[in-house]
């Protein structure tokens, strides 16, 4: 991939996490956990490890988290978000890129989910300073494992998509 279609495919991939982003943000959750999030947005994090590369799906994790932040008013929550978008993203592309004979993209996925919530507990805990913020962790586990399923059979689908285009287009 020449450097300016891998800019190119950076830019889409980026722009359409942003508002997966977004709009997730406006859709509420059957249940009200705090910090529980479905990661829509994690499907294109997802694709962009299979199909543009990792370095490229860090670059992705961090802009996103940005300009999530800004579009949604909410520059507190990049304390939260960063690092775990950060965290989750590098663990994704270790067990993707050492483990994937093992784990489909739903297996890739949930250990992404998991950590990214083990990630904003422990900056939680980190900025009350107080470890008991951690008993929080196993409710949230449970929420990752359905969402970290439900994103990656998504991820699974779009991935194949994402490398149709880029192989017939030659990117």
């Amino acid at each position: 991939m020449n450097r300016t279609k891998k800019m190119v495919a950076l830019a889409l991939l980026t722009s359409m996490g942003i508002v997966l982003g977004i709009i997730e943000n406006g859709i509420p959750l059957p249940i009200r956990v705090p910090g529980a999030k479905l990661g829509l947005s994690n499907v294109i994090q997802l694709s962009a490890i299979v199909a543009i590369g990792h370095r490229e799906a860090i670059v992705i994790a961090i802009l996103k988290s940005f300009m999530i932040a800004v579009g949604t008013g909410n520059m507190s929550g990049i304390i939260y978000s960063l690092p775990s978008a950060i965290a989750s993203t590098a663990v994704m592309i270790c067990i993707y890129q050492f483990m994937g004979s093992k784990f489909s993209l739903v297996g890739v996925s949930i250990f992404g989910a998991l950590m990214h919530n083990l990630v904003q507990v422990g900056m939680a805990s980190i900025l009350i300073g107080n470890l008991k913020v951690f008993t929080y962790y196993p409710v949230l586990a449970i929420i990752s494992l359905f969402t970290g399923y439900a994103i990656g059979v998504t991820a699974s689908y779009f991935e194949k998509y994402v490398r149709n285009v880029y192989s017939r287009n030659k990117i």
